[in-house]
């Protein structure tokens, strides 16, 4: 398996692995079908003698054929073959991730919300728990923000590569998940900035989450996509209501039509680790 992990790591696989391809690489590591496997790298890839070594920019790589690939990730629709990860990857082990993603310009009373979220969840004491959001502006980086203030671990999934930034008002909390908490991308860190990039992203944060929180969502906010992805693998998504005038909910209320259940309390979201 090193082999396998070392041949992705070096083929930048993001850039030459299209989605039939890595969906059957995926089905054959889960058919434990390594010579196969081993056959379809090499031809995609190359020989060990060709070819640079990827500059990971002091970040730790991870694979799926890798213990400590998050197990929920791999059971969704499209786990990415490769995370790069800078911080505590201990955070990767835990069971409990939850989501919280949100509108980037949110109302006052969402992020009044998402402080009275966070502020139980701390007081709920709950072992083993992970907020993972996606270090937008808004209601992304202030849960990043209220999760670090309030001792609980967090992971910031990112659309590009460690070399660069996005937005650039969260570079220092950028800088502070790094040393207390994870940050994440399926990028290698040379990657630049690209719009599709993030709505790729939006998989990986429900990917990790048992349940998904909503703050937040218009008709076409980005959140909608991690939301419905969630749903489609029969993960838990919670919302939280707004105004049913306010066209900013309009997104979020519309979700309750698709399978999501209204936040009533924090207490009922945490027991959904307890099934």
């Amino acid at each position: 398996m090193k082999e396998l992990s070392h041949k992705l790591i070096r083929g930048d696989y993001y850039q030459y692995f299209n989605y039939p391809i890595r969906k059957q690489i995926i089905q054959l590591y889960k058919n434990d079908e390594h010579a196969m496997l081993t056959s379809i790298l090499l031809g995609l890839v190359g020989s060990e003698e060709e070819g640079e070594k990827l500059d990971l920019a002091g970040s730790t790589a991870i694979t799926i054929f890798d213990e400590a690939y998050p197990a929920l990730l791999l059971e969704s629709y499209d786990p990415p073959l490769v995370l790069y990860c800078l911080g505590n990857i201990e955070l990767l082990k835990r069971k409990k991730q939850l989501a919280i993603v949100g509108s980037r310009k949110p109302q006052s009373e969402s992020l009044s919300a998402t402080y009275k979220i966070i502020t139980k969840l701390k007081k709920e004491k709950e072992e083993d728990l992970v907020i993972v959001s996606g270090l937008a502006n808004g209601v992304d980086g202030y849960s990043h923000q209220l999760a670090l203030e309030y001792n609980i671990p967090t992971i910031a999934v990112l659309g590009f590569g460690f070399n660069f930034m996005y937005p650039r008002e969260n570079e220092q909390l950028y800088e502070r998940i790094k040393r207390e908490g994870l940050v994440i991308s399926e990028y290698p860190p040379h990657t630049s900035i690209s719009r599709w990039q993030f709505i790729a992203r939006n998989r990986i944060i429900s990917g990790l989450c048992k349940v998904v929180i909503i703050v937040e969502a218009k008709a076409k906010s980005g959140s909608l996509i991690t939301a419905e992805l969630a749903l489609s693998e029969n993960r838990e998504v919670y919302i939280v209501a707004g105004n049913s005038f306010n066209d900013s909910y309009l997104g979020s209320h519309n979700l309750l039509q698709e399978g999501a259940k209204l936040l009533l309390n924090v207490e009922e979201v945490l027991e959904e680790y307890h099934y």
